[in-house]
């Protein structure tokens, strides 16, 4: 294992015993980081976590098949396809934001 890979099973194992604790200090260095001029992060001087705007976006593809029905397969706009070798099952494609 790296050491990239150690540290991520430090912080997985320290967030299942106090989550809390993992969330504020993530939180300290990213305040920390973007407080630094010339930091990638730059927020500028006085940034504070408490006061930031969080957003989130994800992305997300699947493919399902389902295991008890046979179905005949439809995409988005409601036209049948038939599946090709490289696809397991009905496409899923998703994205969102979301900010706080």
């Amino acid at each position: 294992m790296s050491y990239k890979d150690y540290l991520m099973v430090f912080l997985a194992i320290q967030y299942l015993i106090d989550e809390q604790s993992v969330i504020c200090r993530m939180g300290n260095l990213i305040q920390t980081n973007a407080s630094k001029e010339g930091s990638l992060y730059y927020a500028g001087e006085g940034f504070s976590m408490q006061k930031a705007t969080v957003l989130l976006q994800v992305k997300a593809e699947a493919q399902i098949q389902p295991v008890f029905m046979n179905l005949e397969t439809f995409n988005n706009n409601n036209e049948k396809f038939i599946l090709g070798d490289d696809q397991f099952g009905y496409p899923i494609n998703y994205k969102g934001v979301l900010g706080y």
